[in-house]
């Protein structure tokens, strides 16, 4: 079994009421939910450091680029 820390946040009413009634529809708790929304976010977080780096070294990203890869890709 994994082990957990507890801990305890602070939600807009509104904000808590949303994330009960979509991680319910999912299936999920709302911890396993809120841990989901978070690991998502750090790897979004991660993902811009590293396209900063990149960046960084060969240069700005053009949106001619960005197109091609979605069209290649089919987004």
């Amino acid at each position: 079994m994994m082990t957990a820390e507890r801990f305890a946040i602070s939600l807009d009413p509104d904000l808590s009421a949303r994330i009960r009634d979509v991680a319910g529809a999912a299936g999920a708790s709302i911890s396993a939910w809120m841990a989901d929304a978070a690991e998502r976010k750090l790897r979004a977080i991660a993902a811009r450091a590293a396209l900063a780096d990149y960046e960084a070294e060969f240069g700005e990203i053009s949106e001619a680029e960005v197109e091609r890869v979605r069209k290649a890709w089919a987004l």
